[in-house]
């Protein structure tokens, strides 16, 4: 008998905004309670620093990168270290959601 296993990838089509990468990081069977409500907060705070609820900010990450590139921290009375941690939780629920590769700054060749 064979078991139909849903995808540890959803594809980048199933999300749209940054609700729907919270709603597919909530569903992720392999993560514990904690790590969702890590990343859920980080999404929520990135919502903050670009100033829209989640359902109106695009999970692309080009747009996200450039809407966070000058955000300073301090802004939202957040450390340095604190603003960190939460690009790199918004990185891993990209990842989650299927779109985060391409969120990884691309290097020019040294040449």
């Amino acid at each position: 008998m064979t078991r139909k296993t849903a995808s540890r990838k959803p594809s980048a089509a199933a999300a749209k905004t940054l609700a729907d990468v919270l709603a597919l990081v909530q569903a992720d069977a392999s993560m514990s309670p904690k790590h969702k409500q890590e990343i859920a907060s980080a999404l929520r705070m990135t919502a903050r620093a670009v100033g829209r609820e989640l359902l109106e900010v695009p999970a692309e990450p080009a747009h996200l990168r450039a809407r966070l590139k000058d955000f300073a921290p301090a802004a939202l009375g957040m450390t340095p270290q604190r603003w960190a941690n939460i690009r790199s939780l918004l990185k891993k629920a990209l990842t989650i959601a299927g779109l985060g590769d391409g969120y990884e700054r691309k290097r020019a060749p040294f040449l």
